[in-house]
């Protein structure tokens, strides 16, 4: 049962979880960018203030920025997300699974056939520790 779970929980976080691959690559692509901004502005320097083009080199630079910086906090997002709910997942979901397999002779179809058998709460408690 436990296996299962594992199975059905790494179906589900694959089935749930963003390109990480992809939101890296974009992310690299967007930082290259900026830095080839910046290179291209030490590299002209001279004409860009011989012919006024600093405010429009500046808003290129702010906007390249502004569009990593946002495309940074998507991805950190996605991946707070994933994590809590990776962690959720693991470590509730894995004690229920297994508190549902241990309350099973209890609870389960067969619980009158065994709680005949059982004749204390003490029976009960000593099967539920040798599980």
């Amino acid at each position: 049962a436990v296996m299962a779970y594992y199975a059905v929980s790494m179906f589900m976080i694959r089935l749930i979880s963003p390109p990480f691959g992809t939101l890296a690559a974009i992310t690299q692509n967007l930082e290259g960018n900026f830095r080839s901004g910046h290179h291209r502005l030490i590299s002209h320097s001279e004409e860009i203030a011989f012919y006024g083009g600093h405010n429009k080199e500046k808003e290129i630079l702010n906007d390249q920025y502004y569009e990593l910086e946002r495309h940074r906090k998507y991805v950190l997002g996605q991946q707070f997300g994933m994590k809590a709910f990776n962690g959720f997942l693991q470590k509730y979901g894995s004690v229920m699974c297994g508190y549902s397999v241990l309350g099973l002779p209890v609870f389960g179809r067969n619980r009158d056939s065994y709680l005949k058998q059982a004749k204390t709460s003490s029976d009960i408690t000593q099967d539920y520790i040798r599980n």
